[in-house]
């Protein structure tokens, strides 16, 4: 059986890689949570939403099924706590960010 939503919490082993917080010390739960959500609610993924109880993406998003989308999720949640990246890391997810949004051709 298909989900169909993604829970918010299975982004953040992935946000937390980019912003080097694997030891969960720098950014609470509930922070990327927020940020997640922010990034979804202004509509910065295509097609995805917050579920109605708050806790979730839908419709279900995981990376083997649309690369492109849970790449742009993780990295604009990421792009949120620009204290914790370098000036690098900033330029290399916006320019990422940039080629997924514009020079894709979408595969249907």
């Amino acid at each position: 059986m298909q989900e169909t939503s993604t829970p918010l919490t299975a982004f953040h082993a992935a946000i937390r890689a980019i912003l080097d917080d694997e030891d969960q010390e720098g950014h609470t739960a509930y922070k990327i949570t927020e940020k997640i959500k922010v990034v979804l609610n202004k509509g910065q993924v295509p097609g995805y939403r917050i579920t109605v109880d708050g806790s979730g993406v839908e419709p279900a998003l995981a990376p083997e099924a649309d690369q492109t989308s849970y790449t742009l999720l993780v990295n604009k949640a990421a792009l949120m706590f620009p204290k914790s990246l370098t000036e690098h890391q900033i330029f290399e997810l916006n320019a990422e960010n940039y080629y997924l949004e514009n020079c894709q051709t979408s595969s249907g």
